[in-house]
């Protein structure tokens, strides 16, 4: 964000920050889209992930991965998450639990 004010001063920044933490209290969101065979116009589907800490999180994914791979649903190996998870079965499963509020529009 300093860099994008064209000024290596962060003050402010962290100021912003920590007045955001005070009133809001911290925590984590992801938002993703998905359009359906193009981009144009509005996404067919929005979830939005908001969380406490981003390392809950993590420890939510590596425990998610750690079952799929010990019940054969996803082969051992180096992979990206999307080409070995069913991403509706992670995502029903993490609304579920407590690390997150999932939000699907």
């Amino acid at each position: 964000m300093a860099w994008a004010m064209g000024t290596e001063d962060t003050a402010d920044l962290v100021l912003a920050a920590d007045e955001d933490v005070r009133r809001h209290g911290s925590w984590y969101g992801q938002e993703f889209r998905v359009w359906h065979d193009t981009h144009d116009g509005s996404p067919a589907r929005t979830l939005t992930l908001r969380a406490e800490d981003s390392y809950e999180l993590s420890g939510f994914l590596t425990a998610t991965v750690a079952q799929h791979v010990l019940s054969g649903a996803a082969r051992p190996g180096v992979h990206f998450a999307a080409d070995v998870l069913d991403a509706r079965a992670v995502v029903k499963t993490l609304a579920a639990d407590s690390v997150a509020e999932v939000e699907i529009t």
